[in-house]
């Protein structure tokens, strides 16, 4: 909710910068929770980039409304051809409990499923 500099900085860049993105990637900490990752995913939803490859990096460690309204914003890219590839990526550093109680938030089984 502060002010940003930085950030206000990059939004001021972002309309003249985007067009000519080819690869644009958003990591973390953990980006879904931060409001301006929600952000971008409304601008690209609403000024498509057919040329660019889009990349997340993300654990998914958060209220399933967060995840939910990321997979929301996500189908809504990939569905209509927002951008040419969109890419998510995720990383665990240990198993199990372990995992667990190193990433806060985390619930290991949903991030494990496989549909078999």
């Amino acid at each position: 909710s502060e002010e940003n500099t930085y950030v206000e900085a990059f939004w001021k860049w972002w309309p003249e910068l985007y067009p000519k993105l080819k690869v644009f990637r958003i990591t973390g900490g953990e980006p879904l929770l931060s409001k301006e990752t929600f952000r971008t995913l409304d601008w690209i939803i609403a000024n498509p980039n057919p040329e660019l490859e889009l990349a997340i990096n993300t654990n998914l460690g958060v209220d399933q409304d967060l995840i939910d309204k990321f997979f929301d914003k996500c189908q809504q890219i990939m569905i209509d051809g927002k951008v040419k590839q969109l890419k998510i990526f995720t990383s665990c550093d240990t198993w199990g409990q372990q995992a667990e109680y190193i990433r806060v938030g985390l619930d290991y089984k949903k991030w494990y499923y496989k549909n078999n």
